[in-house]
């Protein structure tokens, strides 16, 4: 939508379409693209 397109990182989920799992990926693909390597190296997300 218009008033997201100034923002560097935003994710929009229609979650009546989406089951759960599909949203945590999503989520976490979106983190890992945004937040610094240093963080993200922490985690293991397989």
């Amino acid at each position: 939508t218009p008033h997201f397109e100034s923002s560097p990182a935003y994710l929009l989920i229609w979650l009546a379409h989406i089951d759960e799992a599909e949203v945590r990926e999503r989520l976490i693909d979106a983190w890992q693209i945004q937040a610094p390597k240093r963080l993200t190296a922490r985690y293991d997300f397989d």
